[in-house]
């Protein structure tokens, strides 16, 4: 289960997520002999967290549910419902996706949690760009951003910017919309 886990996570860096998958699920089968919980868990999110990176959201919602009945750890709650809500954003089941960002963002910032607090408000802005509120959007992105770059995370960095960008535009701010999406190519490169 360890081995096919680790292989996993080594097609995970290569980017190939099929195999990826492929091995996480190996590992999982081979822990139900096992029964260690924490692995479990573990791979519960890594398969789910596959599944959201290859637009299978369906599948990637069961994983997270699934491991989400037994978490514990704070961290990984938080991380399991921010996740929830990014997949719920993309379906565009926004009710969903907010009560899973919400509650995720308040146990972000409960823990000091400054890198989940920038993702989940990524998500978020997102989230209220989808419901036309503009001015939202803009509110969490760009604290969003602001928290990304204090802990250099370019991921979100690129969200966050992607997000303002698209805010300003729906605005009609073009200037500051062409701001924001020349800082999004330059993190996404």
């Amino acid at each position: 289960a360890n081995s096919w886990n680790n292989i996993a996570m080594i097609y995970n860096i290569l980017g190939d997520q099929d195999k990826s998958l492929l091995y996480y699920q190996k590992a999982f089968e081979a822990n139900k002999k096992l029964g260690n919980k924490n692995l479990k868990n573990n791979l519960l999110v890594n398969i789910g967290e596959r599944y959201r990176l290859m637009g299978k959201y369906k599948e990637a919602i069961e994983s997270y549910k699934e491991s989400l009945k037994e978490q514990t750890n704070p961290s990984s709650v938080e991380l399991l419902q921010s996740n929830l809500a990014d997949v719920y954003v993309r379906l565009d089941s926004l009710t969903p996706a907010f009560e899973y960002g919400l509650t995720a963002l308040a146990s972000a910032q409960k823990i000091n949690d400054i890198e989940g607090v920038a993702w989940i408000d990524g998500v978020l802005s997102r989230a209220y760009l989808k419901t036309q509120m503009p001015y939202s959007a803009l509110y969490y992105a760009m604290k969003g951003l602001e928290l990304a770059k204090q802990t250099s995370t370019i991921e979100f960095m690129r969200d966050n910017a992607d997000a303002l960008a698209k805010a300003y535009a729906f605005k009609n701010d073009f200037k500051n919309a062409y701001l924001y999406n020349g800082l999004y190519v330059r993190y996404r490169d």
